[in-house]
């Protein structure tokens, strides 16, 4: 079986109907199955001329589904693990795709933060595809999708 990235989960099975049974006590709420929803985390190195000489890394994730992309502080810390098939989302971006998105969204963004004297230049530092887990949690009438990092969750 092939090993896959992705981020550990910290809410468990029991938390995540937990979570969603506080939210309609009427109805009984199970987990019904763990999936693992594809993302692309990239990192640049950018180096710009404004007054001074400026040098920074920036890091993203892009929904490999979507494409949204998400600033982040740091780099996630991943694990490895065998994943079925069923258990993960294809990614619909390639991972070409996604750097080029990371990048377009870094100028958008550095250029709405900083007045620059010349356009920013990026390197790439890092790129690596990881999942993350999601709890399908669902009653007779209602499903849920808890995110089973943050605790955060969506109706489906």
């Amino acid at each position: 079986m092939q090993k896959f990235t992705i981020l550990p989960d910290s809410i468990s099975k029991e938390a995540a109907v937990a979570t969603i049974h506080k939210l309609d006590s009427s109805q009984p709420y199970i987990a019904e199955r763990k999936i693992y929803y594809p993302y692309q985390f990239v990192s640049y190195q950018m180096k710009v001329k404004a007054l001074l000489v400026k040098e920074g890394a920036l890091g993203c994730t892009i929904d490999m589904i979507s494409g949204r992309e998400s600033v982040i502080d740091s780099k996630p810390s991943f694990e490895r693990s065998v994943l079925d098939e069923a258990e993960r989302l294809p990614a619909v971006l390639s991972k070409e795709k996604a750097e080029k998105k990371a990048v377009q969204f870094f100028q958008r963004h550095a250029s709405k933060k900083y007045k620059f004297l010349t356009v920013p230049r990026f390197s790439l530092k890092e790129s690596q595809l990881f999942f993350r887990p999601f709890w399908v949690v669902s009653s007779e009438q209602n499903r849920f999708i808890v995110d089973a990092v943050s605790g955060k969750f969506h109706p489906l």
